[in-house]
């Protein structure tokens, strides 16, 4: 009878650690697939089975940990994404700019990549790339500028000359040469107004 008696008073016990160590169990399998609010929820039932129970206090606070350290890793590499596609963001709007001339925007860009990795290899390619490709823009601006000046003077020269004004034709022509010495259509016009000078001094002799 006492043996009896025993047994019936060990069973609740006993069961209810079980339903303890089954909530435990079942937090930890949660817990390992990141789900840290219903595995606190596990723990909270082991707690109304044995709210004084120092297993259930001392796995508690680690699990609470555990969260606490997903959640801070979780964080950080949202972070790293979100400065990753910033940064990749810039380097293309960088290429566009540069692709359309546009130097001062593409260094902008550049300057702003810098502020996500100050060391990366591609924006330091790309920034020199971009100052080429803009000293190269602006020798192609001031060729084009001397150009125009040439042609500018040239038509001068032959309105100078279809007046017979010979001194001011060879003074464009003078001004021409100086800016391109080589150029062999200035150096025959030269040619041609000086020969049309003798002409013409032939002539009133």
């Amino acid at each position: 009878v006492l043996a009896e008696q025993a047994a019936s008073i060990a069973l609740p016990i006993d069961d209810t650690a079980e339903k303890i160590a089954a909530c435990i169990d079942e937090a930890s399998r949660l817990a390992a697939e990141h789900k840290y609010s219903k595995a606190l929820d596990e723990i909270a039932k082991a707690f109304l089975l044995d709210p004084l129970n120092e297993t259930i206090q001392k796995y508690e606070a680690q699990l609470q940990k555990e969260f606490h350290d997903y959640q801070e890793e979780m964080r950080q590499k949202q972070e790293e994404e979100s400065r990753i596609a910033a940064l990749k963001g810039h380097i293309q709007r960088a290429k566009d700019f540069l692709e359309h001339e546009a130097f001062d925007e593409a260094l902008a860009e550049v300057a702003e990549g810098y502020t996500y990795d100050q060391n990366n290899r591609e924006l330091v390619v790309l920034e020199k790339k971009i100052q080429e490709a803009y000293a190269q823009w602006q020798l192609r601006q001031a060729e084009e500028e001397k150009q125009k000046q040439i042609q500018e003077m040239v038509l001068s020269a032959k309105k100078f000359l279809s007046k017979h004004e010979f001194e001011n034709a060879l003074m464009e022509v003078t001004r021409a040469m100086v800016l391109d010495p080589e150029n062999a259509d200035i150096k025959a016009l030269e040619q041609e107004i000086e020969a049309s000078q003798e002409e013409d001094e032939e002539r009133r002799r």
